[in-house]
């Protein structure tokens, strides 16, 4: 397990050679930032080669790569992550204005309510998350591949804010989103109003067709920065997924130094974020060569010096044979077999388990999309199933996937998703274990404490409690509508108890008086 070694504050400080300014204030968890000015023209600014050595308490010497934001400009970011005092110096070989710049801060408690430090693996709970100051994260991921495509000429971006409220309002605490996407095979080119493939940037100079690899388009990343700090305002995780292989892009060639300049590119520009995890790609199944995906997740590890927690999604194959224990958790998509599959994953190590992408809610309006859908009470059993196997959801909307992005009208769906979100946030879940399947019904309980029994047709509920000192309290939950009916008590034993909302899905909550 790799450990963190920062935080983050914002800011920005830009200073002359070897002159050290009086000291600022950053808060603990945000972003700062230093911008260093050119001396000179260079012939490929992305190329050149500038980082600072930071330390502060519990970092003794950490060392952030710079990156070219445009008008001779590079920028440093780093995020502190306890009070006291920071230091930099920056190092430029190529450009002597850029180089021994020193500077320090002064870090502060941080009093942001959204922002609780970088997203880690809990030690004492290892198969879940926890924020750097101790804060629980029960991870509710959305899947939306394009997001950051929307209002690319507005720096506004009301329709993108409209759309990050809206979700976080339904309770998702986790973006799954792409660095770059360009098109889908099922429905090329604009499609409809609400279709961004190809997006109105590239994210490097150039085109799709005729790309500049060794450059990166800096208005690109600009308004990408602007999409990253609005989910942070927000509380949501940012879950960059810094590759996708069938969806059109031109990708640089493997290892190239325009290969290696995108990685280091993304790193630089977003690891002092703390609501950023890595992941190399989604469905990275799709590149074959295992060692090249370690090269590069061995390279993110040693880029970032917070530590932001890294996976790889869709690849079984790797992980089942050890490749990927660099990483913290593991990203999975399974259509089928949803709580079997987390109980096996659970088994083979000891990490937290996410389900991204195991159905997609029917879009309200019928726009031309990948073709396969469930209705939202299927998508909405499965996600409480992988819950209750002990693992965790991402959620997939028809009409906010892949390069579509219409998320009015409300899909019925979401609501069902805040009730969730509620429901888990009155759940000690982190102390629970999942349990064998008894009947239909899976189990995940803390053995005489607390128990989640999720009856996925409703019906009859089965289970066992063992280990109790006193009786617990009994507790019936609607999946669908929120509402809960009292269960009367039980002891230790094997029980089977009849659902009083039908065939509807529930779930029967037991838990010490």
């Amino acid at each position: 397990m790799r450990t963190c070694c920062l935080c983050l504050s914002v800011g920005m400080l830009v200073t002359n050679l070897c002159e050290v300014h009086a000291v600022q204030q950053v808060q603990q968890y945000h972003v700062y930032e230093v911008a260093l000015h050119g001396s000179k023209e260079h012939a490929n600014p992305s190329m050149v080669e500038v980082s600072a050595a930071v330390k502060g308490p519990g970092l003794a010497n950490g060392v952030v790569p710079a990156f070219y934001d445009g008008d001779n400009t590079w920028r440093i970011r780093f995020s502190p992550t306890e009070p006291g005092l920071w230091e930099y110096m920056t190092r430029c070989e190529a450009d002597p204005a850029m180089n021994s710049q020193r500077g320090q801060i002064q870090c502060v408690p941080n009093t942001h309510p959204n922002m609780h430090g970088g997203l880690k693996v809990d030690a004492e709970h290892p198969h879940h998350f926890i924020y750097e100051d101790g804060t629980r994260y029960f991870l509710l991921g959305f899947e939306a591949d394009w997001t950051w495509a929307l209002d690319m000429s507005n720096p506004e971006m009301a329709h993108l804010k409209d759309f990050v409220d809206t979700i976080a309002k339904y309770g998702f605490n986790h973006l799954v989103t792409n660095a770059y996407a360009h098109d889908c095979s099922w429905a090329k080119g604009k499609s409809s109003d609400w279709d961004y493939g190809p997006p109105e940037m590239y994210a490097w100079e150039g085109t799709n067709e005729n790309p500049d690899h060794s450059r990166m388009n800096v208005r690109f990343w600009q308004h990408y920065d602007r999409f990253i700090r609005y989910l942070q305002e927000k509380g949501i995780v940012a879950h960059i997924m810094l590759r996708v292989y069938n969806k059109f892009v031109n990708w640089p060639k493997n290892d190239s130094p325009e290969d290696q300049l995108y990685y280091k590119y993304i790193v630089a520009r977003y690891q002092a974020f703390s609501n950023v995890v890595w992941d190399f790609s989604k469905e990275a199944h799709n590149e074959k060569d295992a060692e090249y995906k370690l090269r590069v997740i061995k390279a993110i590890d040693q880029l970032d010096i917070h530590g932001r927690l890294i996976t790889v999604h869709d690849d079984n194959a790797n992980y089942d044979n050890g490749n990927y224990d660099i990483c913290d958790f593991r990203s999975d998509q399974q259509h089928s077999k949803w709580g079997e599959t987390i109980h096996a994953q659970r088994k083979s190590r000891t990490w937290p388990v996410v389900n991204i992408e195991y159905g997609y809610e029917r879009g309200v309006e019928n726009l031309p999309t990948y073709g396969v859908m469930q209705d939202w009470q299927e998508v909405l059993r499965r996600t409480y199933e992988v819950i209750c196997a002990g693992g965790y959801p991402t959620y997939y909307y028809s009409n906010t996937s892949w390069d579509l992005v219409k998320w009015k009208p409300e899909p019925p769906g979401w609501k069902r998703y805040r009730i969730l979100k509620e429901f888990m946030d009155g759940v000690e879940y982190w102390k629970m274990s999942p349990k064998e399947r008894t009947g239909s019904c899976w189990v995940l309980a803390t053995e005489g404490k607390e128990y989640l029994i999720f009856a996925p047709g409703g019906g009859e509920a089965q289970f066992t409690v063992s280990s109790t000192t006193s009786p617990l309290r009994g507790e019936w939950f609607n999946i669908e509508t929120g509402e809960k009916r009292a269960a009367g008590t039980f002891d230790n034993g094997q029980r089977s108890e009849e659902s009083p909302f039908g065939s509807a899905p529930v779930v029967l909550h037991l838990c010490l008086k």
